[in-house]
């Protein structure tokens, strides 16, 4: 891997951890992000923190995964709050593939890999497949 993809890597990472803030508005300072009012996001000296996707591209992110061709896949709720033992009842989770076309390190594509889960809780991208645990 190199250095370029290990850094997006560690990018995608941190910004999947924080999946809600997709939802915030966000203000760029030097080398940390308003989130809101109330919250700051900071990294350390030399490392900068890049938006990799908009929030048009995933409605309700809960995880995030990379494949060995550094596409994204994340694991998206319906956004409704579904009793746990109507979930099988009612699939309505999904896993959508994110792709950047042009090379410019930033995501510009979406598009529905996986519908009707229950509920995504892991998954893991191994051998080129993807295994998803999901209730």
């Amino acid at each position: 891997m190199n250095a370029r993809k290990a850094l997006l890597l560690a990018l995608v990472i941190i910004a999947i951890g924080i999946g809600a803030l997709f939802f915030f508005r966000f203000r760029q300072l030097s080398n940390s992000i308003q989130v809101g009012d109330s919250y700051t996001i900071s990294v350390p000296e030399g490392f900068t923190i890049e938006r990799v996707a908009t929030p048009e591209l995933t409605q309700y992110p809960m995880l995030a995964f990379l494949d060995d061709r550094g596409r994204l896949f994340i694991a998206e709720s319906s956004g409704k709050n579904i009793k746990g033992k109507d979930m099988p009842d009612q699939p309505e989770c999904r896993i959508s593939l994110l792709e950047d076309t042009n090379g410019d390190g930033v995501f510009d594509r979406s598009k529905v890999f996986a519908d009707k889960l229950s509920l995504p809780m892991g998954a893991l991208w191994h051998r080129g497949s993807l295994f998803v645990s999901s209730a």
